[in-house]
């Protein structure tokens, strides 16, 4: 991604909501004109926000710290990483919290579709760009480091100082305010490159501190986690873990919290369903087939909406839940999930039988 893919990325808000019909509505459209209908609904629900308390409580901690670091003096400020499981909806939370930065950040530039300029010195134009997302992808010095100048258009040949060190020129010229690396995962103990890229990261936290910056991590925590496990890095690294919707009934409400906002966004569009069909009727359907993932679940919404659309029922059915093509890892553990049932009520008998 180049910084002007970035700032097309960050404006772009997606299809408007489509129209609203009922269900008589739907089913005297002619033939072709609910077929586009479905598609445009289809094509929203792409790009659809489905609110998520954890994640906008994620999103401002993330702020305040970022807000926090600018005020203080020059040098290495406190750095934020992400962490969660696997498509848990980390990199979503971030990207969306990222974009609203740059937003706020650019101001009525904002609205430019090309992206804005300044003159850092007399005769010198360059981008403003204060953000910059890069995926760390091998974990190596060199690849991380020609990402970011890449970025930013800026050559990517030469020695690795020297290419290291141009990193200082990327954050003066254009007014970078925050470096957001995701896959931060990649970076392993034992592994040399990966000291390197953790080393210049360090180096890199402090010269955007210099100049009011601050660094974003985002990766599942590992046991062997070279980030999470640093004594340096410790000393100003900030964690906000996201978890997975638990099914244990202490949990259920804020997964049914979740179903219920859901529900309000998507329900105008299900004519024939009725209020709580997510959060009561299929909560333990849905979280059975997605183990409360957000990814997953975010996915398998947006499919039981179409197939709602596509058979005319417009509402969902168990059986829409269950047709829902997921990832591999919702299907593993989906499979196992009986298996565990049985564990669970094995140890439960257990313990009983041990009080008595």
């Amino acid at each position: 991604m180049k910084a002007g893919d970035w700032h097309q990325f960050a404006r772009h808000t997606g299809p408007e909501p489509p129209a609203v019909y009922t269900v008589s509505e739907l089913r005297a459209m002619p033939t072709r004109r609910l077929e586009a209908y479905i598609e445009e609904r289809n094509a929203w629900l792409q790009y659809v926000q489905l609110p998520w308390a954890a994640g906008l409580r994620a999103q401002k901690r993330i702020d305040r710290i970022i807000k926090d670091n600018a005020l203080r003096a020059p040098g290495a400020k406190n750095v934020v990483a992400v962490t969660a499981k696997h498509t848990a909806g980390k990199s979503t939370q971030v990207r969306a919290w990222a974009n609203r930065f740059y937003r706020e950040t650019l101001g009525p530039a904002f609205d430019d579709p090309t992206p804005p300029t300044w003159r850092p010195r007399p005769g010198v134009h360059a981008q403003d760009v204060p953000v910059c997302w890069i995926d760390l992808g091998s974990g190596k010095i060199r690849l991380f480091t020609t990402q970011v100048l890449s970025f930013f258009g800026y050559p990517t040949n030469g020695l690795i100082p020297d290419l290291v060190a141009r990193f200082s020129d990327v954050v003066e010229n254009h007014r970078l305010k925050l470096l957001v690396v995701d896959d931060i995962n990649m970076l392993q103990l034992g592994n040399r490159d990966a000291r390197q890229v953790l080393d210049h990261l360090k180096h890199i936290n402090t010269v955007l501190g210099q100049h009011g910056g601050s660094l974003v991590l985002v990766g599942r925590r590992e046991a062997n986690s070279l980030v999470y496990t640093d004594p340096q890095l410790a000393g100003r690294l900030h964690v906000i873990q996201l978890e997975t919707f638990r099914s244990e009934p202490e949990h259920r409400a804020e997964w049914q919290e979740f179903l219920h906002g859901a529900e309000q966004v998507l329900l105008p569009y299900l004519p024939a369903a009725e209020p709580g069909l997510l959060p009561r009727s299929l909560a333990p359907d849905i979280w059975r087939r997605t183990q409360g993932f957000m990814g997953d679940t975010v996915d398998l919404l947006r499919q039981v909406m179409h197939m709602a659309a596509e058979d005319g029922s417009w509402t969902i059915r168990k059986s829409h839940v269950a047709a829902a093509f997921l990832s591999e890892r919702a299907k593993t553990e989906e499979s196992m999930l009986p298996v565990l049932v049985r564990a669970k009520r094995a140890e439960a008998q257990r313990q009983v039988g041990a009080a008595r």
